[in-house]
């Protein structure tokens, strides 16, 4: 079933017709049978209803991206409405999970709830109360009848494989500074700017959720360092891939914090370990609450598996040593041997951690060289003797074993 944008004029009417398949289980040493029946969202994306005091922004310097124009928007400011039917009395339980079925929310906690139509609400934020990242959840909901075990249960995730979502209509249109795509289905979506056979020059998109339909991202070819690409050189490509995502995945928006770095601030409030944290709050414990000690520490990964939080290209930032002049325009003046650091981020770093990487070094996106062992801080050592006089841009490459690529680069005016 498609997922789709709602207005919030329109929720009541959209919530009717979304419906998802019900989950039947026979309840053992038990005649009863419970029914969790007309599961039904009022939308598959809607936004916070106030946005965090400070955020990282998840795109890259210039990049903007918006809504086609006569789309219908997302619900602002209004908790997602979650309607479902039991057909006798049930103790009822409600868990919003991430992509890694952790705990997010608990709606319900074995709840009492009457038969018929039920009604819950929730307003994108966790059991701390703090706004949650822009990302895809997915709500499970578990009905137990009295005296016994076995609870019937809805879970969109179970038994679901992802497929390949194509990319459609993928554009870039130097003109208006936008890039383009389709989807058919709600998806995961990477989009990847850079030079073909050359240097990656930006991550537009993370395997970011998005929506079926178009998008348009505003991008003015400025990377993460600021550095300006240019969008209409022949060899200058945008390359997009997408995977699915279960029936009634809800997307929210109104924090576009990075995932690790909101991870990490829960675990430091709760003053435990970021893999303690997450290993506590696993699909089996659902209580929602981390203890000290809980799980060990796994020499320091995240998560065994956690692909939705490691799936992420690692940051890190490139510079030139203090106190090189510059010209007019700001671009540092070089000449000889350059040395240029290269320093993971916090986040970088936890995601680098325990995973082999490269280090690949381009210059005006053509390759140079490349190191198989990368490690951090690292100095990367360059006689610019062999360039031209002028304007040339200096790019470094972080590529893990797995495919995720992080880019920083510079500019500098030769001058021998």
């Amino acid at each position: 079933m498609n997922a789709h944008l709602v207005n919030s004029s329109r929720r009541d009417a959209v919530a009717a017709g979304v419906k998802a398949a019900c989950l039947v289980a026979v309840l053992a040493g038990s005649a009863a049978v419970a029914q969790l029946e007309d599961v039904r969202f009022s939308a598959h994306e809607f936004a916070a209803a106030t946005a965090p005091d400070t955020a990282v922004a998840a795109l890259p310097a210039g990049a903007v991206e918006r809504t086609e124009p006569g789309t219908p928007q997302a619900i602002a400011g209004e908790p997602l409405r979650i309607v479902f039917r039991l057909t006798r009395p049930a103790s009822v339980t409600a868990l919003v999970l991430d992509a890694d079925d952790l705990v997010i929310r608990q709606l319900l906690r074995d709840s009492p709830r009457p038969v018929g139509t039920n009604t819950l609400a929730w307003d994108a934020k966790d059991d701390d109360g703090l706004t949650v990242p822009d990302e895809a959840y997915r709500v499970v909901l578990r009905a137990t009848v009295a005296g016994a075990t076995t609870p019937a249960e809805y879970d969109p995730g179970l038994n679901w494989q992802p497929q390949e979502v194509p990319v459609g209509a993928l554009a870039c249109d130097p003109a208006t500074d936008t890039v383009r795509f389709e989807l058919q289905a709600m998806a995961r979506v990477r989009l990847r700017a850079g030079r073909r056979g050359g240097a990656l020059a930006a991550t537009l998109l993370d395997w970011a959720p998005r929506l079926a339909g178009t998008h348009t991202l505003s991008w003015d070819g400025r990377d993460a360092s600021g550095v300006r690409w240019d969008l209409s050189a022949a060899d200058f490509a945008i390359l997009g891939e997408a995977t699915s995502l279960p029936e009634n995945t809800v997307v929210t928006r109104g924090n576009p914090i990075h995932p690790l770095a909101y991870w990490s601030a829960r675990a430091a409030r709760l003053g435990v370990s970021l893999p303690e944290l997450r290993l506590a709050l696993v699909r089996g414990s659902v209580d929602g609450k981390a203890t000290p000690g809980a799980a060990a520490s796994r020499d320091g990964a995240v998560v065994p598996g956690s692909s939705y939080l490691l799936a992420r290209a690692p940051e890190f930032t490139l510079a030139l040593a203090a106190g090189a002049k510059t010209d007019e325009d700001g671009t540092p003046i070089v000449a000889g041997e350059l040395a240029l650091r290269l320093q993971l981020s916090e986040i970088g770093q936890t995601l680098l951690r325990n995973r082999r990487y490269e280090v690949v070094f381009f210059v005006d996106g053509a390759l140079v060289s490349e190191d198989e062992t990368g490690y951090t801080p690292y100095t990367w050592a360059f006689d610019t003797r062999g360039l031209a006089n002028g304007r040339h841009v200096l790019t470094v490459n972080l590529a893990t074993l797995d495919g995720q690529v992080g880019s920083a680069s510079i500019a500098v005016r030769v001058a021998n």
